[in-house]
């Protein structure tokens, strides 16, 4: 084999070989890093959303209609996209191994728990409303 073969196939083989790691880490990053990533954002968001909407919890004598069906409706998004994480990850019981993310029953739980407070937002059953509060905290590690 001459040396300008020799070249040509070394330097082939190097860009063969950068699109294969190129395809490998964005299929990685697409596929697993976002969606881990997203729902770490989701977990602030929802310790966000706790303390932005506390004073709407059980309060209604004090607020508005619009402002309660507004708390309440934003907990729910929350809760939905919360349950949909747990299907869009690749891999999710790989990453709660390694305790990247929760464990996914913790996960569904919490969106469970944050559906109920949802519904339950304009009642004034207080140790009701707090006690799922404590579920959702306990359920996504996050304090608020």
């Amino acid at each position: 084999m001459d040396e300008l073969t020799q070249a040509f196939l070394t330097s082939s083989l190097t860009i063969l070989g950068g699109i294969i790691i190129f395809a490998v880490t964005k299929f990685g990053e697409i596929f697993c890093a976002e969606p881990v990533n997203h729902l770490n954002k989701l977990r602030g968001e929802i310790g966000h959303k706790l303390v932005l909407h506390a004073n709407r919890f059980g309060n209604s004598d004090n607020l508005d209609d619009e402002l309660m069906r507004e708390a309440s409706t934003e907990i729910r998004v929350l809760a939905s996209e919360l349950r949909s994480s747990v299907y869009v990850i690749k891999g999710y019981s790989l990453f709660s191994f390694f305790r990247l993310i929760e464990p996914k029953q913790n996960v569904l739980n919490a969106s469970r728990e944050l559906i109920g407070l949802s519904n339950s937002i304009t009642r004034s059953d207080h140790e009701v409303i707090h006690k799922r509060i404590d579920k959702i905290e306990e359920y996504l590690e996050i304090k608020t």
